[in-house]
């Protein structure tokens, strides 16, 4: 079964540019494992739009995987598991919405 999932990336803002770098490198580590549909990385526009402000967190990737294995396999890489320890839970916190058809 596929999954789609929205992961938010919560970091100090002093950290912004570091975090921007590193991801740069995980995306295309990312993109290119087996059963990997999508991860897609964003920075979040504080500013919102008109009428509309944002819920938090200062980025987000857009991830669709083939499969739950898919997944934690990405989760057990080592290329996400480097960029994942090489932050305190204080510099950055991940949070992860699972999306489910709605329809």
């Amino acid at each position: 079964m596929t999954i789609n999932l929205i992961a938010t990336l919560h970091a100090a803002p002093a950290l912004h540019e570091r975090i921007k770098a590193d991801m740069n490198q995980l995306v295309p580590l990312s993109r290119a494992e087996p059963g990997c549909l999508q991860y897609d990385f964003y920075a979040i526009n504080q500013e919102g739009a008109p009428g509309i402000d944002n819920t938090g967190g200062d980025f987000v990737v857009i991830e669709k995987w083939q499969d739950g294995e898919a997944l934690q396999q990405h989760g057990a890489s080592q290329h996400f598991q480097a960029f994942m320890t090489a932050y305190t839970p204080e510099q950055l916190r991940l949070t992860v919405q699972v999306l489910a058809e709605a329809v």
